[in-house]
């Protein structure tokens, strides 16, 4: 939003340009009053300078999906569930809801029919599994499967481990939750 505001910057840094060369020649020159574009931008956006030169680069040379992908948060949410899943996989089960969830909600409302939110709930459902909470976690790793399984074709090939993973949950979570038979079952009838 604050790049938005670029042309406004710069027209007041060439209007005080041309306001200093209206004293050219005289001794009672006026104190210069500087602008700089690049740092005004920064202080909006709560960021560095430097910030707002990558994000220009960026915005100019990046492919249009890629700037589809930051603006919508999708690549905040994907790094938010690659770190749900670290601490899954650690046993920090309590350190992975707040990010899986935050993903998968956000997921949800951006992109709706993507597959990377039904990711985010597998990944919700898997914590709820580690700390013993199977009631809750049997929903969760059931739609977060079946949501992945059904959007497959649009998994890139080495993010299908990602469906992988869900269905190995999913069927972990019937044997720790004392149902052989069910996990079984869906072994059989679930596999990817």
């Amino acid at each position: 939003m604050a790049l938005t505001l670029e042309s406004y910057f710069e027209q007041k840094a060439l209007d005080n340009m041309r306001a200093g060369g209206k004293y050219k020649g005289s001794a009672n020159l006026p104190k210069a009053h500087h602008i700089d574009v690049r740092q005004q931008i920064a202080d909006l956006a709560g960021v560095g300078a430097r910030n707002v030169s990558n994000v220009k680069t960026i915005l100019l040379a990046a492919h249009p999906r890629l700037i589809e992908a930051l603006r919508d948060g999708a690549l905040t949410m994907a790094s938010a569930a690659d770190l749900a899943l670290a601490y899954v996989a650690q046993g920090k089960f309590a350190e992975s809801q707040p990010l899986a969830r935050e993903a998968m909600e956000v997921n949800r409302k951006n992109r709706p029919d993507g597959w990377q939110g039904f990711r985010a709930e597998s990944l919700l459902g898997a914590s709820f599994a580690g700390e013993k909470k199977y009631a809750e976690a049997e929903p969760l790793l059931l739609e977060g499967y079946q949501g992945m399984l059904a959007r497959k074709d649009r998994i890139a090939a080495p993010d299908r481990y990602h469906l992988e993973l869900a269905h190995q949950w999913l069927v972990q979570l019937y044997k720790d939750w004392g149902k052989p038979q069910k996990a079984a079952e869906m072994a059989k009838e679930l596999e990817p």
